[in-house]
């Protein structure tokens, strides 16, 4: 009865170690996983398979500030504001449906009204928000420590809408959030 006793204890304990090794084992495979992601290059190829590239619409005209314009005019932070209000007259008259200004105008100048009534006139003029210092995930809402605005002169006739790109692993840019907040709270 004793070695039956002590035959079936052996067995358990046996049955214990396999368990525990098993468990350390799919443990660290887990971990290597979730923190390497050594199949993230192979999902996102997959991935770029499902967007088949399109036609570019003759509708989206993209406005650039290119090197004759740099020539011509300086650095473009020195251009003045009365440059950029008659860029946004011209796509206004164009009958532009939106006009979204790729530069964040945070600081102020003797010629924000100018701007200011062009972007107040068009009606459709959308500038950029940059948010800094990148905090964790919220429920899909990225969370910034703080936000980069345009100077609330220009702000008040204009939509708002951020900028911030998060780009994967391997550059590229398959993913937008929706929402973004700053550590407060505000969106």
């Amino acid at each position: 009865m004793k070695t039956k006793i002590a035959a079936h204890s052996r067995r358990q304990r046996r049955m214990l170690i396999h368990t525990a090794i098993v468990f350390a084992v799919g443990s660290i495979f887990a971990l290597i996983f979730a923190f390497l992601q050594p199949f993230s290059s192979i999902n996102w190829r997959f991935t770029d398979q499902l967007f088949v590239p399109t036609e570019v619409s003759p509708n989206v005209v993209v406005v650039s500030i290119d090197d004759e314009s740099l020539a011509k005019y300086g650095r473009w932070a020195e251009w003045p504001r009365s440059l950029h209000a008659q860029a946004i007259e011209n796509l206004s008259q164009a009958k532009a449906r939106v006009i979204g200004m790729d530069i964040l105008f945070c600081d102020t100048s003797a010629e924000d009204a100018v701007l200011a009534q062009a972007i107040e006139e068009a009606g459709n003029v959308v500038l950029p928000v940059v948010g800094s210092q990148p905090l964790p995930l919220e429920d899909s809402t990225q969370v910034y420590e703080s936000f980069l605005l345009p100077n609330p002169a220009l702000r008040q006739g204009a939509a708002l809408g951020h900028a911030n790109l998060a780009p994967d692993g391997d550059g590229v840019v398959r993913r937008l959030p929706l929402v973004t907040k700053d550590a407060s709270g505000s969106t």
